[in-house]
């Protein structure tokens, strides 16, 4: 006759622990893996939108694309400063979706919409577009119209930025920026760029300025910068600029380097 032996709560609570430890482990050594492929796969999307944003200045004579609204929403683009949008316009010459060719959050927040950013700390249910890539803002002024922002201009193409990773609503502020910095909105600045990766589990400033940032330049090449190549210890951007002028940056933020962002 076979006997049967349940489990004691012991030994069940032993198994669980077990589990539990498995399960950390496997968290720890995934977690570097994960972060690497998040970065990976916004490195891609923001080499797609290079793509689409030399493809987009090679057809209009150099210019660059327009700002458009900072907080657009879906289906946008009838009136004609949105219909030239940097995120209608761009993507679309990149073989992807604009903005305005979405009309719901679902098929936005999506790893094939280049503007899509995977380490980004989406809200659970954003019902607008939220950006994580935005365009560069310091490239225009007030008496700058769009007509006048042109690749021919750019002083230093190679090093000035176009597109820049930044940061949404609930994301922590980098040292010297605020929370209301991080707006998801489609314009970026020094005040607003997010490194998310590379990230050292340290909470101290000078830590946190190792970790790296996904950048689009003039030139149409991208590139992950450390967070102390970028801004300075207060969030704001160098002045000068670059080393060449007496700068400690390796980024320019506007059309002349030699100019104040």
């Amino acid at each position: 006759m076979k006997s049967s032996r349940a489990f004691t709560l012991i030994e069940l609570l032993t198994v669980i622990a077990i589990i539990a430890i498995l399960a950390i482990m496997v968290a720890v050594v995934a977690g570097p893996f994960q972060r690497t492929a998040q970065m990976t796969q916004a490195m891609n999307n923001m080499k797609q939108l290079g793509a689409g944003f030399m493809n987009y200045t090679g057809s209009h004579d150099g210019q660059l694309p327009g700002a458009g609204s900072k907080q657009p929403n879906f289906g946008s683009g009838d009136a004609d400063t949105e219909a030239e949008a940097w995120y209608n316009v761009v993507p679309k010459m990149a073989g992807a979706r604009g903005v305005r060719d979405f009309s719901n959050a679902r098929d936005f927040y999506k790893k094939s919409n280049p503007l899509y950013v995977p380490a980004a700390e989406y809200p659970p249910n954003p019902n607008s577009p939220l950006f994580a890539i935005a365009m560069n803002s310091l490239l225009r002024g007030p008496d700058v119209p769009d007509s006048a922002v042109r690749l021919a201009n750019i002083g230093a193409p190679s090093v000035t930025i176009i597109f820049l990773e930044t940061g949404i609503p609930g994301e922590d502020p980098l040292p010297g920026q605020s929370s209301g910095s991080y707006n998801g909105g489609s314009e970026g600045s020094p005040r607003n760029v997010a490194a998310r990766y590379k990230r050292p589990s340290s909470k101290n400033p000078n830590d946190l300025r190792e970790a790296s940032t996904n950048l689009l330049f003039a030139d149409g090449h991208a590139e992950s910068l450390a967070l102390k190549y970028v801004i300075s210890s207060n969030g704001a951007p160098y002045y000068p600029q670059l080393p060449q002028h007496g700068g400690e940056g390796k980024v320019c933020w506007t059309l002349d380097p030699e100019a104040q962002p």
